[in-house]
């Protein structure tokens, strides 16, 4: 025996019609469940990019050309198409930075081996600048102490 529902009957605060009547976009009530999937997805990706990808980085990168290389941030758009990785390192972050790029295509190979992803994101490395904004945010504030 089971229980049937007309199209005027009451379920929470709205009626089935109301529900289906409305495309899933305009309706909060059916993309509730998408928007939290579908976003924390990306930052799971992320972090296992940044995880898999510094394994890499110690293993590939020559410490005496480039020194200590440390990704900062991954974030990975919502549909997974690219991935900005952010780094820095103590020496130049510049080249550092044109060296990873270059190496993009092989950094994303090595990463199919470690993560299992049907779509791997388009791999885009940025030198991170918060290192700088900081320090130079100290210097501004101990300047007016």
């Amino acid at each position: 025996m089971g229980i049937s529902l007309s199209s005027t009957d009451k379920i929470f605060d709205f009626s089935i019609s109301e529900y289906f009547a409305t495309p899933p976009a305009a309706n909060p009530l059916r993309t509730a469940h998408l928007t939290t999937t579908l976003s924390h997805r990306p930052q799971q990706v992320g972090t296992e990019i940044q995880r898999a990808l510094s394994q890499i980085l110690m293993e590939e990168m020559p410490f005496e050309r480039f020194g200590l290389v440390t990704i900062t941030e991954v974030m990975v758009t919502p549909g997974l198409e690219s991935a900005r990785i952010y780094v820095s390192s103590l020496k130049d972050n510049h080249d550092v930075v044109e060296n990873l790029n270059q190496r993009a295509g092989k950094l994303s190979s090595e990463l199919r081996k470690k993560i299992q992803l049907r779509k791997m994101p388009q791999l885009i490395f940025l030198y991170d600048t918060t290192a700088e904004k900081e320090e130079r945010l100290n210097k501004l504030f101990g300047e007016n102490k």
